[in-house]
């Protein structure tokens, strides 16, 4: 089947003809020979010419439909290993080889034709909503067959070859734009005229309050701005919504009825994203575009299977075209610790540390800032150091007479539950989408507890079940690097991990970014 395929790709057609001789002289030209010995030494010699045809016909058509299905069934086989927890070892063209879960059922064997075009609303159910990557529906197959074979593997099923992972070597193109930079009484009056414009800064610089300034003074204009961010933390900070939810509700399902569109933190934002945002430049809408790209990058930031580099908005026509060209960048600090502000502005680029090592940064950090007492917030790249100082600060602080929730069973990957002694005041991590009171990575506190009836009570929320807060609730002494995003730390704060392979410059810039006392702040290994 595979010789079969590999023939149907060919499109070009030739005739190939053949003549004998017993000269040699008779060759034409371009020809190949083939000698024949016959009787006492005399030779017969073949001459074999190709002649290419001309002709609208091909079969390549055909070759790429059957390499696409393949390409799209394995697509499938590889949402389904990763919905079941299996670890793919090795990826062929047809097939992998994979290891499942020992508590875990991979049921890609059972999946039949007629199911697969249901598979993201069986493994990730969304009623009534529009997914950012589904670009277009799936067309069923009415086949009740099965669609995959499934194993057990041998040793002649491993890969011989070594071929890489695929990658694309597409140059970046080259695009000459020219930055207008402005003054902050500039920028302020290029938006007032109708003009768009992009803030930069880094932490502690004001950006967030210079723009809501900016927001205040369209808005008594007349104009409406609405206002998002990634994350919930920094679009309430910001008085918004998610942009995910504002891109659903008035892009995918709607129409923008804004004036002025403030995106705060855009780098933070992915390129699906961007995507659907940059479609309102044709409808008119203006843009306020606040952020510091010195912070993470989106998180798993990818085009149609392709991954977007880290710096590909910074050096984006699309920044350029949705600010109109205008850029305002913010250097002082307003902030009442400058201490805190020269460290961790000297990391980035331009500044004094941000050619030395991260380990003579982080050993210079450590002489700064020498915090030794139990900090109230912690940063950290492993869920399991998270899962640790969020048990131990959680038993060193309970009261008499708190509330033990306790979550049964061996703890999940990632931002799993764990279990937490509950009293009233104490504060707690949302981390759940599918709840619309309870946000995720926003901070909430308990009011009061009723053990009997399995209750509790969040302020400004309401009541929840316990089943309801083990599912939609964390303990907030810890938190991992890349969820502290658009939050600032007014109490102390330890950096961990110091010392951890995964280590970066970034992750001390971020961490040390996100406080605001230098006399409380601690590094750790």
């Amino acid at each position: 089947m595979n010789s079969l395929i590999g023939l149907l790709s060919i499109d070009e057609t030739r005739t190939y003809k053949l003549r004998s001789s017993r000269r040699d002289s008779d060759a034409p030209a371009g020809c190949v020979k083939q000698l024949f010995h016959y009787g006492d030494g005399q030779i017969m010699y073949d001459f074999v010419t190709e002649e290419h045809l001309l002709g609208n016909t091909s079969t390549r058509p055909l070759h790429d439909l059957a390499l696409c299905t393949e390409a799209v069934r394995v697509g499938q086989m590889l949402y389904v290993l990763r919905q079941s927890k299996a670890l793919p070892f090795e990826l062929k063209t047809d097939s992998c080889l994979f290891r499942p879960q020992k508590r875990r059922k991979v049921d890609i064997s059972t999946l039949r034709f007629c199911e697969l075009h249901l598979l993201r609303d069986r493994h990730e159910p969304a009623e009534r909503m529009r997914r950012l990557d589904d670009r277009c529906p799936m067309t069923p197959n009415p086949s009740n067959q099965f669609a995959f074979r499934c194993a057990a593997a041998e040793e002649r099923d491993r890969m011989i070859s070594d071929p890489g992972l695929p990658q694309r070597n597409a140059e970046r193109p080259e695009t000459s734009m020219i930055w207008t930079e402005l003054g902050e009484v500039e920028a302020e009056e290029a938006v007032l005229r109708g003009e768009s414009l992009l803030v930069l800064g880094i932490a502690g610089t004001g950006k967030t309050h210079f723009v809501q300034g900016i927001v205040e003074r369209l808005r008594h204009m007349g104009k409406r701005v609405d206002v998002i961010s990634k994350t919930h933390t920094a679009s309430r900070r910001a008085g918004g919504v998610t942009a995910d939810h504002w891109v659903r509700r008035h892009i995918l399902h709607g129409s923008a009825s804004c004036d002025v569109l403030w995106i705060d933190e855009v780098s933070q934002i992915d390129v699906g994203l961007l995507n659907q945002i940059a479609k309102l430049h044709i409808a008119g809408v203006k843009f306020l575009l606040s952020g510091d790209f010195h912070q993470f990058a989106p998180i798993c930031n990818h085009w149609r299977g392709s991954p977007v580099p880290e710096d590909a908005l910074e050096k984006s026509s699309l920044l350029h075209t949705l600010a109109d060209g205008n850029r305002c960048t913010l250097t002082e600090c307003r902030r009442g610790d400058r201490k805190l502000f020269d460290f961790y502005s000297s990391l980035i680029p331009g500044g004094s540390r941000a050619e030395l090592p991260v380990s003579t940064c982080v050993a210079q950090a450590k002489t700064v800032f020498r915090s030794s007492a139990p900090a109230r917030w912690n940063l950290v790249i492993s869920h399991r150091r998270r899962c640790l100082i969020n048990g131990t600060r959680n038993r060193a602080e309970a009261p008499p007479g708190a509330v033990l929730l306790e979550v049964s069973g061996r703890r999940a990957r990632g931002n799993g539950a764990q279990s937490m002694l509950l009293w009233p005041g104490i504060q707690l991590f949302g981390c759940t989408s599918a709840a619309k009171a309870v946000r995720n990575g926003c901070l909430y506190t308990v009011g009061s507890l009723d053990a009997s009836a399995q209750t509790l009570v969040l302020e400004g929320v309401g009541s929840l079940s316990f089943d309801q807060a083990r599912a939609w609730l964390r303990l907030s002494y810890a938190q991992t690097y890349a969820s502290c995003q658009g939050t600032e730390f007014t109490d102390s704060l330890c950096l961990w991990d110091t010392a951890h392979k995964h280590f970066s410059r970034r992750h001390l810039f971020v961490g040390l970014s996100r406080a605001k006392v230098n006399a409380t702040v601690s590094l750790r290994d």
